[in-house]
């Protein structure tokens, strides 16, 4: 018996152990780690609680592994693999965080330092190992892209692939840090991928150049290109010089080749005969990151015309239709684009010269259709002097251009209005035109800036002028104009400070309403009343509604100028303010929108006040005795006055 209980205590111990310590014990500092083989060898552990093991093996440089790390448990199993430098500073290279599942990485280590594993985070099993993959030694590839001399072959049959060119980029120059420029060769229309990996621990990149070492694209990892001419290019590896390690692989791919139906450059434009040709349809048959299908097109415009282009894509994704025409110097300038996305698109050209245009579709693949049609040809004889403006009639849609005259052509135009009436200026111009108007009184004074749409309520009926000018570096001008008469109104009080009504003075509420407004000829409301006496004068702005409401108050000055006092905003509520005025004449302006009521309370003595009863056998009350106070008391002579 006493046999078995020994037994049973060394069977409980062992089971304890087995629960709560590791098994095996790893080092639990990088210090005192194990010493492990990267020869796929499984090894298996057990964390406690805020426990971590390492490992580490030695190792001679330039190799690449496969690190792995398995967690059956939830909660995170972490792993980060470091090199040891000859500082003896640990450098991370991988992290990976497991949770139920297995992870791997790939790194490659330029030197020869010391390989630590560290494992830690939750409690429970884990297993990693780490696998050798090979030695890849410093390569001998081009730093240059003129000495470039190593081809990659891109691989035109996908059942027998050529395998992908591997390279890295090493710390061997101290003066400057490795680069890679291979060349390929390609046929016309044919897509190509150029595509790369790199280790996990490093951070590669390319960029795609043309045989003449002209850039062509930024820094990528994967890129197509469709050659229009089958040309050579080139490719730049370049790498991050703070890693310990730049591994990667690069390979390019034959993926399809293509027939196009119109020309990719302006030089194989295919000519397009306006109102003759019609709607011509036509296809994007391919795209890529750099050599997409370009359609042009091409047609020499009659001089002073008016074109319209229409854009017809009937699908989803952009087709963008650009029209050109050429300078003085032969130089192709854009004038204007408009892209379809399942629609129809027009715009409109005015083109001054009969210079070549060209027409270049550009987008998705699919197909699209063109039509270009002659509006209509048109020179002008508007005045350029105000002075002399033509005549512009109400209601008149007028087309217009402007032309390189020396010096740049202007067009004034006149139009008469009736008081209190709003009308709108409206101008349009082509689409590959910038032209602008302002607005001037009769006398040439200038009422606005640059615009193209405008409202002015004449108070007086008088004539506005409206001047038309354009930017002269556009090849072509066009524009129209139209001025329309949208309603009239009626006023209730003065617009002007000379025509102001008299202002009561004794607390008498008066009903302002703003009956029209425009960008210029907007309502406005003047009051005048003479202050008697220099004092405190009481004001109320009452605005029930939203919007604000202003009153400004004016003295005049001894040349008859109009001095701002002060001014008061209401929106939605009674505004009451004691003013101190000198005597003299007094103006009140109210602006705003709807409504208001207004009053002014004087400090000035009056007949009747308290301080200044009626005179005795003032019987009419108007502050005077004579003959009308006479005959008010004959009619009432035989009034009976008893209570």
């Amino acid at each position: 018996m006493k046999g078995f209980f020994i037994v049973t205590l060394i069977l409980l111990a062992s089971l304890f152990t087995a629960v709560f310590a590791e098994d095996p014990d790893y080092g639990s500092t990088w210090e005192t780690a194990e010493l492990i083989t990267p020869d796929s060898t499984l090894y298996v552990g057990v964390l406690g609680e805020g426990d971590q093991d390492w490992f580490y093996f030695p190792q001679t440089g330039n190799n690449r592994y496969r690190f792995t790390i398995t967690n059956p448990q939830s909660g995170y199993k972490v792993m980060k693999v470091y090199l040891l430098d000859e500082f003896n500073i640990l450098k991370e290279m991988v992290s990976l965080s497991a949770w139920t599942n297995t992870l791997q990485s790939q790194p490659f280590f330029e030197y020869d330092y010391d390989v630590y594993i560290q494992v830690y985070n939750t409690a429970g099993d884990y297993s990693i190992r780490a696998d050798y993959l090979g030695n890849t030694p410093p390569d001998m590839y081009m730093n240059s892209c003129v000495d470039t001399a190593d081809e990659i072959i891109p691989t035109t049959d996908p059942l027998n692939p050529i395998a992908p060119t591997v390279g890295t980029l090493d710390h061997l120059d101290p003066d400057e840090y490795d680069t890679d420029w291979f060349y390929f060769q390609t046929q016309p229309l044919h897509k190509y991928r150029i595509y790369k990996t790199h280790a996990s621990n490093s951070n590669v990149w390319f960029r795609l150049y043309s045989d003449a070492c002209g850039q062509l694209s930024g820094n990528t990892s994967d890129f197509t290109l469709i050659p229009w001419y089958g040309d050579d290019y080139r490719l730049l590896l370049e790498g991050d010089v703070n890693r310990y390690g730049n591994y990667y692989t690069v390979e390019i791919i034959d993926l399809e080749s293509y027939t196009d139906d119109h020309g990719n450059t302006y030089d194989a434009a295919t000519a397009y005969e306006p109102d003759v040709t019609g709607e011509l349809f036509a296809n994007i048959d391919y795209e890529a990151n750099l050599g997409s299908d370009l359609d042009w097109f091409t047609f020499t415009p009659t001089a002073n015309t008016l074109y319209r282009f229409t854009n017809k894509h009937l699908a989803g994704g952009y087709i963008t239709m650009r029209v050109y025409q050429e300078n003085e110097f032969g130089e192709r300038i854009e004038q204007c684009s408009v892209s379809a996305w399942n629609e129809v698109r027009q715009l409109t050209a005015f083109f001054e010269y009969a210079r070549p245009c060209y027409v270049r579709f550009e987008g998705v693949v699919d197909e699209y259709s063109l039509t270009i049609e002659t509006v209509e040809t048109l020179t002008d004889s508007y005045s350029n002097d105000c002075e002399f403006a033509s005549e512009l009639l109400v209601g008149e849609l007028v087309g217009g251009t402007l032309v390189h005259d020396s010096p740049y052509d202007v067009d004034w135009f006149v139009f008469q209005t009736q008081p209190l009436h709003k009308y709108r200026i409206y101008k349009t111009h082509a689409s590959n035109s910038n032209v602008w108007f302002r607005v001037f009184s009769d006398d040439c004074q200038q009422l606005s800036g640059n615009t193209s749409d405008f409202t002015i309520i004449p108070w007086y009926g008088e004539d506005i002028k409206v001047y038309l000018e354009g930017d002269g570096n556009r090849l072509g001008n066009y524009y129209t104009i139209e001025v329309t008469d949208l309603e009239s109104y009626t006023d209730d009080w003065p617009n002007t400070w000379d025509a102001a009504a008299e202002m009561p003075k004794d607390g008498t509420e008066v009903d302002v309403f703003f009956e029209y407004d425009a960008n210029i000829g907007t309502d406005e409301d003047w009051f005048t009343f003479i202050a008697g006496q220099d004092g405190v004068y009481h004001f109320m702005l009452g605005n029930p509604e939203g919007g604000y409401d202003t009153m400004r108050i004016y003295r005049v000055n001894e040349i008859q100028q109009l001095i701002e006092v002060t001014n008061q905003n209401a929106w939605n509520q009674v505004r009451e303010f004691d003013v101190t005025l000198t005597a003299g004449v007094h103006y009140i302006k109210m602006m705003g929108s709807g409504g208001c009521t207004i009053s002014l309370v004087s400090p000035e003595p009056r007949c009747g006040d308290l301080d200044h009863p009626y005179p005795m056998s003032d019987a009419n009350r108007d502050c005077v005795v004579d003959l009308l106070d006479v005959a008010v008391m004959a009619a009432e002579w035989l009034t009976d006055t008893n209570p």
